[in-house]
């Protein structure tokens, strides 16, 4: 399925018992998603973050992936295209 490169802005929540989360943060995902009718980037089928920086600098990619935080909001940055990075 195509995937898009795309850039949020968030705010987390803890999905685990006396977890700290970070709050807000920005970030950079990889998303597989289903083209629409005109063929752009439709239904989002999964997302993948490459990097989620907190306030702090730290980036919690890896424990938004693993499910060890959770987004309340997800706000767009720019609009949503196809990936035409090459592998």
């Amino acid at each position: 399925m195509p995937t898009c490169r795309v850039r949020y802005t968030f705010t987390t929540t803890s999905s685990r018992q006396h977890a700290d989360p970070p709050g807000f943060c920005t970030g950079l995902a990889e998303e597989i998603r289903e083209p629409d009718d005109a063929g752009q980037p439709g239904r989002l089928v999964s997302r993948y973050w490459l990097r989620a920086i907190a306030e702090d600098g730290q980036d919690i990619a890896e424990r938004l992936n693993s499910g060890y935080f959770r987004i309340s909001s997800l706000d767009l940055i720019g609009t949503l295209a196809w990936d035409t990075v090459e592998p």
